[in-house]
């Protein structure tokens, strides 16, 4: 029986946050004790060391205790001072959406722009560097799920290292479901997402820092102190001789746990790769049916999301509202100037499961000939690209 509008979907195959694992579900029914007592103390250092280790960074991330949004805001806010030269990467709805951030914090950034449907290329970001030599900062998004585009980060990111600034990247769709070398890589700031291939709560945020960062944020003197934007004000709390700034979500904590302890079982390694071996046959059977992919090239899709283009004709709201009527499945739209034109299937952590794609790719077909027998045979919708510069 499919669901109304009143009750839970099916399931769900967006971007995420989706189901989590059942090692996170059982650490959610541990006794709510208070922040203070010294076993949940522990037990926060304990998680946060797991976490590191995970991530082979040498100290614990920062768990921001909020939404991934929050975490970036605070990142900006944290690293760039009044007149610091930033080159922002704009390959998207998020990297757009982070330039503005910036601008809040300097009147010098500097935006590299690329369609929505490509990735910045290496040169570009080295040609403008040599032009803006004073450039502290480049922060960039690693995986743009709106778009289903994924960027080369490790290559721009050593652009960025050679021309000395610091590297700031947005994580979150990514880890856990693509390479993500903080260290290797040269990650001066790592803002990561447990809600996505980490299939974790939206309410907790782990930030990777350098040593080199620390720095930055601390001779800053406009870095947030004593706010939910402080990221100073949670460095050492793993400690647990360290009182907490505020009172932590001890629940998100717990789901983080067992988060941890299903990352833990499966393995990075493997966990990438299901990703991937997903996302390759969802591709596969969206071309076979007819269907084309956003990103112009098939190689820089992302592999937490396959990213559609709709009909001209076609309204993306009203088929997916038929196909969670009818299958009970529960897909993502378009963001930004994606919105409307743009239709995702998200393969994200426990819904990175090759037939439950392939379901979503079969609803989506039938949606299509309900709404428009004639589809494909349609122009496809073109988004209207972002001219504003931030």
């Amino acid at each position: 029986m499919s669901p109304s509008d009143h009750a839970p979907p099916r399931l769900t195959l967006a971007s995420g946050p989706g189901p989590m694992p059942a090692e996170a579900l059982a650490a959610l029914s541990l006794p709510l004790v208070h922040h203070t007592d010294p076993w949940f103390q522990q037990f926060y250092a304990d998680q946060s060391q797991r976490l590191a280790r995970l991530l082979s960074v040498p100290e614990p991330p920062v768990l921001v205790q909020a939404e991934a949004v929050v975490a970036l805001e605070a990142a900006a806010a944290s690293l760039v001072a009044p007149g610091d030269r930033v080159i922002n990467i704009a390959s998207g709805h998020y990297g757009r959406f982070f330039g503005l951030w910036l601008a809040r914090h300097t009147d010098r950034v500097v935006t590299l722009s690329v369609r929505d449907d490509q990735v910045p290329d290496p040169r570009d970001l080295a040609l403008l560097l040599q032009q803006y030599p004073d450039t502290t900062l480049v922060s960039m998004v690693h995986c743009e799920t709106p778009s289903g585009t994924l960027l080369p980060i490790a290559e721009l990111a050593a652009v960025a290292r050679a021309a000395g600034a610091l590297v700031l990247v947005d994580a979150v769709a990514s880890v856990g479901g693509m390479p993500v070398s903080i260290v290797g890589d040269g990650l001066d700031v790592a803002v990561l997402g447990l809600h996505k291939c980490l299939a974790g709560p939206p309410g907790l945020t782990p930030v990777a820092i350098s040593p080199a960062a620390w720095r930055k944020m601390a001779a800053n003197p406009n870095a947030p102190r004593a706010s939910i934007l402080s990221l100073l004000d949670w460095q050492g709390a793993d400690d647990t001789a360290t009182p907490f700034p505020f009172t932590p979500s001890v629940l998100e904590v717990y789901a983080l746990s067992g988060v941890l302890t299903a990352w833990e079982a499966e393995g990075t390694a493997a966990m990438i790769a299901r990703h991937h071996r997903v996302a390759t046959s969802t591709r596969a059977a969206a071309h076979h049916a007819g269907l084309t992919l956003f990103p112009a090239d098939p190689a820089t899709c992302c592999d937490a999301v396959t990213a559609l283009r709709l009909p001209v004709g076609v309204d993306e709201r009203s088929l997916r509202a038929d196909i969670r009527a009818r299958d009970g499945l529960w897909l993502a739209g378009g963001e930004g100037i994606l919105k409307g034109a743009v239709l995702r299937i998200g393969h994200i952590g426990q819904g990175a499961v090759a037939e439950m794609a392939v379901q979503a790719v079969e609803a989506i077909v039938a949606a299509l000939d309900r709404a428009a027998p004639d589809w494909r045979s349609r122009p496809l919708q073109v988004p209207e690209q972002a001219s504003r510069q931030f």
